[in-house]
């Protein structure tokens, strides 16, 4: 019997530069790699073989994607070991939250750069150069577009009734925070479901949801309150030490029921059973 792989991603390119969740998913590993050094190509390399060598086993696996190239890793987590190795280097902030007692750096720069040859050295320098302008100019158009969507958003805020919004919230939280829910100690970890890549948006919402036996898509335009319903359905589980789940935007919550925001409804084709909620048609003015 083969174990699971949850496929997800750490670390996302965002309008306010590179956002950090490696922590959260990494807090309570009893043995932590995290590996430094120029190559990148050598550091995921260690990592996508570890992954061959442990996929197929009975044991469940956590591959973490790079979202500056979504088909590669740039870590791999064996929870049932305690087990983690992780690209640490820049832009990723390993071990600003929290480090273990037994987790530890890897340098993998074994090649003395001041042996190269200066045209190598020089090619080196201009390709990290365009690299760095390239992400700098994917930040900004990230910004703009985030100014477009607020302008977009305050039409609709504008026109919202907040206290119908409350009612609707209320409704929904009652019908999923049961009083027999599970209650034992509480975990929560944050990730990304998906990344703005250099391939475009890509997501593992059907991975993660793959266990799930009910999905719940919250349908609305910007500003009608879909991400601050799934914040506050999350404020009352953790209230409450419900076992749950978080991801970053587009949260789970208990008993096998997964909210997702409305632009994500239609990559998630294999869900056992669905339930729409349309917040426009309810709390709009």
């Amino acid at each position: 019997m083969s174990g699971n792989v949850l496929h997800y991603f750490g670390g996302g390119n965002t309008a306010k530069g590179f956002s950090n969740l490696y922590d959260s998913n990494l807090r309570g590993l009893d043995r932590v790699f995290i590996l430094s050094g120029k190559s990148s190509l050598e550091k995921k390399g260690l990592i996508h073989r570890l992954m061959d060598e442990w996929t197929g086993k009975n044991v469940n696996l956590e591959a973490l994607h790079s979202p500056n190239d979504p088909d590669s890793l740039e870590g791999l987590i064996i929870r049932e070991l305690g087990f983690g190795i992780v690209d640490g280097d820049f832009p990723r902030e390993i071990g600003k939250e929290f480090v273990g007692d037994r987790w530890e750096t890897v340098d993998l720069d074994v090649m003395d750069f001041s042996s190269l040859e200066a045209a190598v050295k020089k090619d080196i320098t201009q390709l990290e150069a365009k690299r760095e302008d390239a992400l700098d100019k994917a930040y900004q158009s990230y910004t703009a577009g985030l100014r477009v969507h607020d302008r977009w958003e305050k039409l609709y805020v504008d026109r919202m009734d907040f206290l119908k919004a409350d009612q609707v919230t209320d409704r929904l939280i009652k019908k999923l925070i049961f009083k027999n829910s599970s209650r034992k100690e509480r975990t929560t970890r944050r990730r990304f479901l998906g990344a703005a890549t250099p391939k475009g948006p890509v997501d593992f919402v059907d991975n993660i949801t793959s266990g799930l036996n009910k999905r719940i898509f919250l349908k609305g335009r910007a500003g009608t309150g879909k991400s601050t319903v799934l914040k506050k359905i999350v404020m009352e589980a953790e209230k409450k030490d419900m076992i749950w789940k978080s991801i970053i935007a587009d949260l789970t919550l208990p008993a096998s029921i997964w909210l997702l925001s409305g632009s994500l409804a239609g990559l998630c084709s294999t869900a056992p059973s669905r339930m729409s909620i349309s917040l426009p048609e309810k709390v709009m003015k």
